[in-house]
């Protein structure tokens, strides 16, 4: 979905209008396509603070998802350019934003992996497994790896 309006624009916009949820919504996802996942985690922050009916508002809980997109898309990108204590800072931070997604865990033993923290990974891993015991990834885990 391609955002309506222009970074100045919504930058405009939401000096007008600081309580509109849907405009910072706007501006995350223009800077989500852009890759710049940082600003886009913050930004979708502040969409949700500036809802007041977050329990109730079924459109603040996708911009839950889509903060918590751009937190594991940066922490990819971070992993990606060798960075992987700072990736592994951040899938951590994304574990804590949503303790169910199991692709972050999964991303944060391959990154402890990486780094050679393998008991650590194992330990992930492991915690992971009864969650997809038909995953092969498991099975490479355990028999060569560890």
């Amino acid at each position: 979905m391609q955002p309506l309006f222009s970074d100045d624009s919504l930058e405009q916009a939401i000096q007008l209008s600081p309580n509109d949820a849907k405009l910072y919504a706007d501006k995350g996802a223009i800077l989500y396509e852009l890759e710049r996942y940082k600003e886009a985690y913050t930004v979708y922050e502040q969409a949700i603070q500036s809802s007041p009916y977050v329990e109730r508002d079924s459109y603040i809980e996708s911009i839950y998802l889509k903060k918590e997109k751009a937190l594991i898309e940066r922490a990819m990108d971070l992993y990606e350019s060798g960075s992987y204590e700072e990736a592994l800072t951040i899938y951590e931070q994304g574990i804590q934003f949503n303790p169910y997604n199991e692709s972050t865990y999964t991303a944060k033993g391959r990154t402890l992996d990486k780094l050679g923290r393998y008991k650590e990974a194992l330990t992930v891993y492991r915690a992971v497994k009864p969650r997809r015991p038909e995953s092969k990834t498991w099975i490479y885990k355990e028999e060569f790896r560890y």
